[in-house]
């Protein structure tokens, strides 16, 4: 008998927004402005720290003040809904000293994607909390206006809205409809947790993958180490977000193509004669089209009608 998701409250005008920093560090003050402006404009409160992340190394912060900064906005009761600083790289070392009841008592949005969909897919894998993957604080400022307006509607109230697949490529299995639980994020963060206590069982799930200015032989590697471990032998169906070959190449658009195409080739190769849905191009990920995704969600790859969609 699965357990009942737990779905966030619906934020309303005047809610306030906690912006936490579980990963890597600010780069850059001036990254917050967009922010601040798109999430004020909408009517929310920002809820920021005042030493604004002093930095440790790579990191925002020291493990123990990052973690104590994401228990403390959830339980927060002014505080409505998370929104990961940036991604990079941090959340790994935070997984083992989660508060997971604090977490399931105040059950509330979580958004950000990259490094973050690591925390993401452990909290709903953990506590059954609804996700959403999408833009980090400081990436609102290099997306499209699709992508902002759609993380608005999410955090209120909209998180099952339907995606837009006019450009979404069915790579195989087009006559099919399945219906799976959906997980996943970055390809290199996600391949980090094979092999530990925290990895996510993708058995009958419909599984999302994108990733970053990765040479073809890193993404053959992570690819092909997936399902020598067994993660895609009875996935349900596989949705592939945005993949950016390393520069120079990320702005050539006949090059991110191919890019796009050895991806889809060598994933055909490893499912082998699984007839297992494959569509690419999704408009998520590291990219101008950032879309919300709800991980943790029931979703249908609908191959006929080429409906992607998601519900409680």
């Amino acid at each position: 008998m699965n357990k009942p998701k737990l779905i966030p409250a619906s934020l309303r005008p005047g809610d306030t927004v906690g912006i936490v920093a579980p990963a890597g560090v600010l780069p850059d003050r001036a990254l917050i402005e967009p922010g601040i402006r798109f999430l004020s404009e909408k009517g929310l409160r920002v809820q920021l720290p005042t030493d604004l992340w002093p930095g440790c190394d790579f990191l925002a912060d020291t493990d123990e003040k990052r973690l104590a900064e994401f228990h403390q906005a959830f339980a927060d009761p002014e505080v409505k809904a998370l929104i990961a600083l940036r991604g990079g790289y941090g959340c790994l070392r935070l997984l083992e000293h989660l508060d997971l009841e604090c977490i399931k008592k105040h059950p509330k949005w979580f958004i950000g994607f990259s490094d973050i969909s690591l925390l993401q897919n452990y909290l709903y894998s953990r506590t059954n909390l609804l996700c959403l993957h999408g833009p980090t604080f400081t990436s609102l400022a290099n997306i499209d206006t699709e992508s902002r307006e759609r993380l608005y509607r999410s955090l209120c109230g909209a998180w099952d809205q339907a995606i837009d697949t006019s450009n979404v490529r069915i790579v195989q299995a087009e006559s099919q409809t399945v219906r799976g639980i959906l997980v996943g994020g970055n390809l290199a963060s996600l391949v980090s947790l094979l092999g530990t206590q925290f990895d996510l069982c993708w058995k009958k799930k419909i599984v999302f993958l994108e990733d970053v200015h990765e040479p073809r032989y890193k993404l053959d590697k992570m690819l092909t180490q997936l399902a020598v471990a067994g993660k895609l032998r009875n996935v349900s169906g596989v949705l592939l977000g945005c993949f950016s070959p390393p520069a120079p190449d990320a702005a050539d658009e006949k090059r991110q193509q191919a890019y796009t195409g050895f991806v889809c080739q060598r994933l055909v190769e490893l499912l082998g004669d699984r007839s297992i849905p494959i569509w690419a191009n999704m408009p998520c990920g590291h990219c101008r089209q950032n879309y919300v995704l709800p991980i943790g969600s029931n979703t249908t790859m609908d191959g006929p009608n080429k409906r992607l969609l998601f519900s409680g």
